[in-house]
């Protein structure tokens, strides 16, 4: 699964910088796991959109977009 990793990480990085201007990433690796904390002070996701985010291709409303 590296490629769909891969697109998760790149999403969530250029989400962070597109919404929040700058992005923070720890890394934090043990045996059992990897955790990857993207943060930023971006607006976030509404949380009645938290379950759609999930989806394929789907984008929180448009209007709070940035870039189209």
């Amino acid at each position: 699964y590296p490629a769909e990793l891969r697109r998760a990480v790149v999403n969530l990085v250029e989400n962070a910088h597109r919404y929040g201007g700058a992005a923070h990433i720890v890394l934090t690796d043990s045996a059992e796991r990897v955790i990857i904390d993207v943060s930023d002070n971006g607006p976030g996701i509404p949380p009645a959109e938290l379950q759609r985010v999930l989806e394929p291709f789907y984008r929180v409303e448009s209007s709070r977009s940035r870039a189209t």
